[in-house]
């Protein structure tokens, strides 16, 4: 799986999702004709998470029980996309498969 997806119609045809301006980014998934890739909006859910999360730690001493609590949450959500991206032998994950395509022959 990548975490980007070729756009294959409209203003940016062929360019990666990802790479295209933020608004487009936000209005395409708000398009009742347009269909999310699942593991993309997982990913951007957890990135968007991550960003309101870590303007929460402004000013942060390093020392409050808040603060730490909020970066447990920014690391558990950087986990779901290290999850989203990578297979568990560390490999890259195929485009939308499960697993790299090593058939977890190694974890025998």
């Amino acid at each position: 799986m990548k975490n980007d997806f070729t756009l294959n119609f409209g203003k940016f045809k062929g360019q990666q999702f990802l790479s295209t301006p933020s608004w487009y980014q936000s209005w395409l998934p708000n398009q009742s004709w347009f269909k999310m890739p699942v593991q993309l909006d997982a990913m951007q859910q957890a990135q968007k998470s991550i960003s309101q999360l870590s303007n929460s730690l402004r000013n942060w001493n390093g020392y409050s029980q808040r603060g730490v609590a909020i970066e447990g949450q920014i690391f558990e959500a950087e986990m779901r996309i290290e999850n989203l991206l990578y297979c568990d032998c560390g490999n890259r994950k195929n485009e939308d498969e499960k697993d790299c395509g090593c058939g977890g022959i190694w974890a025998i």
